[in-house]
């Protein structure tokens, strides 16, 4: 017998739908977190990263209420007591995932949780044993081998500024260069966004990724494609970025914030005890069955489409097939996705 009939790693959107949904087929369900409830989303992405875009939004929606007979008034953004109002709010979303679970019957344990063997787990300082283990511990924020890239930011620490930058170089105009790009100028810092392609939003529809180009340079942040960056180096004021490409120039920011990409968070999981393969991305079938037959992933650390509703689908769509004996698979074709520049 086992300790319990599934045990999840990873308590972000996949692992908490697939864990509710698990304990509504009757079975014993425990997840383990070594960080905060809710994952990168409700940590480290979507939520704080929209109230930043709604914070960063009433300074435009404030110049334009001046022509619709509003009088003008002095514009002051205390980025302090907006970080306090933000952390609360992030404080009370993963409690309530952590309420959720515990309504659904799921043991919450705040603990890392690695393979021992391809049922052991180790969960802080203690073992359990389960019948089926899922693997959702979603992804993490890469950086290129550039001279210097140890002094760029990623989208994990922008949450953690201790003040607002009053220069920013953002490398990748991706989604997330693109959102901190809009976000940033909106609280009046100067951008300056580099994206080694020719356009910005490679993949989405090029005519709105036109749009939004010429709008970031209609608001006076400064975007170049075909241009990336070959040096950081420390300086008095900042960073001194050396820029290659289509645009050879030297730039002087306070902060370098690297947007290019994220990938599988596999680190330490001791997969490799489990027999589970992987190599950049943990290997699944349309079941999102790994190798082993009672080892199961979702989320980012598969690498299939790395959004949360995604996610979500893949953990209920476990549960289902796994649990409730109805197979059910998740297709990829039509996923709508969003970007939150401005404009969206």
């Amino acid at each position: 017998t086992y300790d319990y009939d599934l045990f999840v790693i990873g308590a972000g959107p996949g692992g908490v739908a697939a864990a509710k949904q698990a304990a509504q087929y009757g079975v014993k369900v425990a997840i383990a977190e070594q960080a905060q409830a809710g994952g990168g989303c409700v940590n480290r992405g979507c939520i704080p990263k929209k109230l930043m875009v709604y914070a960063s939004a009433f300074a435009r929606l404030q110049r334009d209420a001046i022509a619709y007979g509003w009088s003008k008034s002095e514009q002051q953004f205390d980025w302090q007591q907006f970080v306090t109002v933000r952390d609360r709010e992030i404080q009370r979303l993963q409690q309530v995932q952590i309420h959720a679970l515990q309504a659904a019957g799921v043991a919450f344990i705040n603990e890392r949780a690695t393979f021992v063997d391809a049922h052991t787990l180790a969960v802080g300082d203690r073992k359990v044993t389960a019948a089926k283990i899922l693997i959702a511990v979603g992804g993490k924020s890469i950086k290129p081998a550039i001279d210097g890239i140890e002094h760029a930011l990623t989208s994990n620490e922008m949450f953690h500024l201790k003040a607002l930058p009053k220069q920013i170089a953002i490398l990748g105009g991706g989604y997330i260069g693109v959102e901190f790009a809009s976000i940033l100028h909106g609280f009046g810092c100067e951008v300056t966004l580099l994206n080694h392609e020719h356009c910005l939003l490679s993949g989405f529809d090029a005519d709105l990724a036109a749009a939004v180009h010429q709008s970031l340079n209609d608001r006076g942040i400064q975007a170049l494609c075909s241009t990336t960056i070959k040096m950081i180096e420390p300086v008095p004021e900042g960073f001194r970025v050396t820029l290659e490409g289509e645009t050879a120039a030297t730039l002087v920011v306070e902060t370098v914030l690297c947007a290019t990409g994220r990938a599988p968070q596999l680190d330490g999981l001791g997969l490799e005890n489990a027999g589970v393969e992987a190599k950049t991305a943990i290997a699944v079938d349309d079941y999102s069955r790994t190798n082993q037959p009672h080892i199961f992933a979702v989320g980012d650390c598969t690498n299939r489409l790395q959004l949360t509703p995604v996610a979500k689908a893949e953990g209920k769509a476990f549960a289902d097939t796994v649990f409730g004996q109805q197979p059910q698979v998740v297709h990829y074709d039509y996923v709508p996705s969003a970007v939150c520049s401005d404009p969206e």
